[in-house]
């Protein structure tokens, strides 16, 4: 490694966050992201016809986790559909929606 090389390659100035499931090289700290493991929770979702139709109603996968870049925390949510793309949302946001579940879920049997 060159000098120039080890000058900007230094370690991380704080430890992993507890959930990460990564293990860093000394690298440019801008770049170094955090990632859990993903949780799988299966399901069963419907998908519609343009017409508005029930298309089908199939298995499906999400998957869910945590990652933190440049001291930001976020929970993504992905499906095991490659080819959609997974969503990320804050922390309060994520607590937000589960309150909001929560309480329209409520009064159903």
């Amino acid at each position: 490694m060159s000098s120039s090389e080890s000058a900007r390659l230094r370690p991380l100035s704080s430890p992993c966050p507890t959930w990460c499931a990564g293990v860093h090289e000394p690298s440019i700290e801008a770049n170094v992201s955090h990632r859990s493991v993903g949780i799988t929770v299966p399901g069963v979702e419907r998908s519609l016809a343009p017409d508005g139709d029930i298309h089908a109603i199939g298995v499906t996968e999400i998957t869910i986790g945590l990652e933190q870049t440049r001291g930001e925390t976020w929970v993504w949510f992905g499906s095991d559909h490659f080819a959609r793309q997974s969503t990320v949302l804050s922390i309060e946001t994520t607590k937000r929606v589960m309150r909001a579940v929560t309480a329209l879920l409520d009064d159903v049997p």
